[in-house]
Parts: C-alpha cells; sequence; structure tokens
C-alpha cells in the first residue's frame, strides 16, 4: 500500500490468506515424508466428503506431502442395507471414507496408521450409506481399508473386519491401560495388533 511504511528501513509485505478443509488436531500429526491422513468432520463446513449426501461423519482422506494434492478414496463396493442399492449408494468420486474412532479415555482419535505412502484405516459401514461391504448383511462392521498413494485401493481378500473393539475405562488416572475385548467377549490389556498386519494386501 502507498505510504503504508513510511519510515526509513521499513518493509511492506503483501498476504493473502485461505481457508482450507477444517481438519481435527489428532490429524496434523498423521503423516510420513509421503503422504499425510487428515480426517475432517464435515459437520464443521457441512460438506460431504464420502458421497452419502450427509454431513455428519467423520472422513478421512490421502493427500501427497510432496505436491499438496489429495488423492479421492472414490466409493467402496457393497450394498446397503436395507435397500440393495449397489456401490453403497455413493455417488461421484468421494475424497474420502468414513472412519472409525478410536476411544482411550479421555482421547478420541481415528484408526488410522501410515507408513512410506501407504494409508491403512477402519473404515466404518455405518458412516458409509449403513452399507454391507463384507457380504454379511449388515453395516455394523469396521472394515480394514489400505490405500497406496498413486494406486489406490489395494486389495485385501478375505476383507476383514476388525476383531477387537476398545472398551471404555472408568477410570480417571492418566496411567490407566485400555482393555480390550474380542467377538468372543475375552478381554485384555494388549492392545490389538495394528490393522495393517491384519492381513497382507496384494501391490
Amino acid at each position: 500500500m502507498p505510504g503504508g511504511c513510511p519510515a526509513p528501513g521499513d518493509l511492506c509485505v503483501s498476504y493473502a490468506f485461505e481457508a482450507k478443509a477444517p481438519v481435527t488436531l489428532d490429524s496434523l500429526v498423521t503423516g510420513t515424508a509421503d503422504v499425510r491422513a487428515l480426517t475432517m468432520n464435515e459437520s464443521v463446513d457441512l460438506r460431504d466428503r464420502n458421497g452419502d449426501g450427509a454431513t455428519n461423519a467423520p472422513v478421512v482422506t490421502l493427500r501427497s506431502r510432496v505436491t499438496g494434492q489429495g488423492e479421492p478414496l472414490g466409493a467402496p463396493v457393497g450394498v446397503t442395507v436395507p435397500g440393495g442399492t449397489a456401490s453403497c449408494g455413493l455417488t461421484g468420486t468421494p475424497e474420502g471414507r468414513g472412519v472409525v474412532r478410536v476411544s482411550d479415555p479421555p482421547f478420541r482419535f481415528p484408526a488410522v496408521a501410515l507408513e512410506n505412502n501407504v494409508m491403512a484405516f477402519l473404515e466404518s459401514e455405518g458412516l458409509q450409506n449403513a452399507c454391507s461391504e463384507n457380504d454379511d448383511n449388515d453395516a455394523a462392521d469396521a472394515i480394514l481399508r489400505v490405500f497406496k498413494l498413486g494406486v489406490g485401493a489395494l486389495t485385501i481378500s478375505p476383507l476383514p473386519a476388525s476383531p477387537l473393539v476398545p472398551l471404555r475405562s472408568t477410570r480417571r488416572s492418566r496411567s490407566t491401560t485400555p482393555r480390550w475385548r474380542s467377538p468372543t467377549g475375552a478381554s485384555s490389556t494388549a492392545p490389538p495388533r495394528p490393522p495393517w498386519r491384519a492381513a497382507r494386501p496384494s501391490a
């Protein structure tokens, strides 16, 4: 601005700011040298990012740290429950997928893990338009998904659902050890294996 820096030695600098997608703070540290996994709550900016026509889901997206560009995750294969609509009834090529959030009081965080240019996460059938993705005719499972930057979804067969869910601890100490329960009802203080080790995908 002319006359905006009148004193000798003053340096004038102009800035232009642009608001990007609102992401959760925990996802800011979920990255490698190659990629970053950003989790967004659709309810913040009322933008549908997983193609289900609603704006109420936590959604994970994949972004290159080299170019800064996002890579759409697309729609999963499955049918809505009830209704049986193919492609989960999702439209277009969604940029993200509904992600399971893990509870470890007092914190909650997305079930996402990264290694090099690969992202593994637990996808919520319920948040993907109530879609049955593993042919069991319900939308109550957490499905393991693995994506590789520049390649897309890696094939996992058979498609595994999450074998363990965390129990919410009633203790308030910061040193609380969370307990985990398997589908058979057995509980353990040992955490589950990371989701990307549950099955080996093919490239």
